[in-house]
């Protein structure tokens, strides 16, 4: 639709509200609004990366790394997603003004992973994240806060030797302007 006419605010308000409905039984926000930028070329900004280039930094068996992962608010809502004390409670990740940039650049990995999960039997095919960043992401977060409910699920993931897939309770909302300052979506 145009600008200003409250797509954005619209679903603020819904995730708002439904965060109001479940205080008390979850740990952290239940949404997370992304506003996307017009120089979006890759997922590096929604799910992260791993580098090499950290702090340095002590791994749970002694040794020494500067391995690190930038973690995004994004990932962060889907492990608080995925934490089982949260899987019957409707997350949202709200992507606003989503055609500022190419969407197939930026949103490969879910548009891939939501039709994936759908026909791929081996759930291992369909992760979001690979197992070695999964553990460097565990390993950070645990640093960061052990008791925050990312940290704990993407600790009960490592542990279980599990992919971080796309949780059936994370939904997506995303706002789209039609004007001279966006791109189209393509045909597919």
């Amino acid at each position: 639709g145009a600008s200003g006419t409250g797509k954005s605010r619209s679903s603020l308000r819904l995730a708002e509200q439904l965060q109001e409905v479940y205080e008390g039984q979850v740990d952290g926000s239940i949404f997370q609004l992304v506003p996307i930028g017009p120089d979006w070329t890759s997922p590096k900004r929604l799910i992260g990366f791993r580098t090499p280039f950290g702090q340095s930094r002590k791994t749970p068996d002694g040794k020494d790394t500067n391995e690190s992962y930038e973690i995004t608010d994004t990932l962060r809502i889907i492990l608080r997603a995925c934490n089982p004390t949260s899987t019957s409670i409707p997350h949202f990740l709200i992507f606003d003004e989503m055609n500022l940039s190419h969407v197939e650049r930026y949103f490969a990995p879910f548009l891939s992973l939501m039709e994936a999960s759908t026909i791929v039997e081996d759930s291992d095919n369909a992760a979001l994240i690979d197992p070695r960043s999964l553990r460097v992401i565990s390993e950070l977060l645990d640093l960061e806060d052990s008791d925050s409910s990312e940290a704990k699920s993407a600790k009960i993931l490592v542990n279980n030797e599990q992919p971080l897939r796309l949780p059936p309770n994370l939904f997506y909302v995303g706002t789209v302007n039609i004007d001279e300052t966006t791109y189209m979506f393509s045909p597919k």
